[in-house]
């Protein structure tokens, strides 16, 4: 499906889910076709989005902090949704393709919590780390 990429160029986005009556697992893969910036720019400009959208719906940032993944340098939000859901965000730049893998448990949820962990624990990359 066509979409807006997190640092605002109109890209290809697909999208991987699994919705229940308790959240949301999800990985989302933008290619991010301006790479004339460094990964790290990029990074910030997605972050930026991704805290901007959370202040524009009153949501509360728990963290924002680097993440590693195999190798790759990202980052990794926790924010407190307003209906006391929790997002949990990952975020990569990885071969030309901006990774986001996503969860949003129901407040409370101790066993979806517990699945969404290693949900987000499972993503594996392949790809050699940008230098």
């Amino acid at each position: 499906m066509a979409g807006v990429s997190p640092i605002g160029e109109n890209v290809p986005i697909t999208t991987y889910s699994v919705l229940n009556e308790f959240g949301v697992m999800m990985v989302v893969d933008a290619p991010v076709l301006n790479r004339a910036r460094p990964f790290y720019e990029i990074m910030e400009m997605a972050a930026k989005s991704v805290l901007e959208a959370a202040a524009s719906r009153s949501e509360i940032v728990q963290s924002d902090m680097p993440d590693l993944l195999d190798g790759q340098a990202g980052r990794r939000f926790s924010i407190l949704r307003t209906d006391g859901s929790l997002t949990s965000l990952r975020m990569f730049d990885v071969n030309g393709h901006l990774y986001r893998l996503v969860t949003i448990t129901e407040g409370g949820n101790r066993a979806q919590a517990a699945d969404a962990l290693r949900f987000s624990e499972s993503l594996r990359l392949i790809a050699q780390p940008q230098k």
